[in-house]
């Protein structure tokens, strides 16, 4: 899809992921658009919500841009390296005991 704009494959990537998203969270809280609403109150939820959907917009954009520069394996070799600097990067701010749990070991080893 070469000809397509980065801002349409964007918006409908947003979409697929929004559609199972919203279904699952309604299922797991039917008082889903009452609790939003509370959380949009507290200033900080607020902004942290913001933060993360520009953060994922902007991980979607530039995966896109990757992907239309260089091939997919390339692509899965830095998304592969992202998801393990985070997890690195939770661990090192939280002070996460990632390393106590063998199944753990095992998965951040896996990928």
């Amino acid at each position: 899809c070469p000809d397509l704009s980065v801002s349409l494959l964007t918006s409908v990537d947003g979409l697929t992921l929004l559609c199972p998203s919203l279904v699952t969270a309604y299922a797991d809280d039917p008082n889903l658009w009452k609790s939003f609403a509370t959380w949009l109150t507290a200033p900080t939820i607020a902004i942290m919500l913001l933060l993360s959907s520009v953060s994922l917009a902007g991980g979607h954009v530039a995966g896109l841009l990757l992907l239309r520069n260089a091939s997919a394996t390339s692509f899965q070799v830095v998304y592969n390296m992202a998801s393990f600097l985070i997890i690195l990067i939770d661990a090192l701010f939280f002070q996460d005991e990632i390393l106590n749990s063998p199944l753990v070991v095992i998965g951040i080893s896996i990928s």
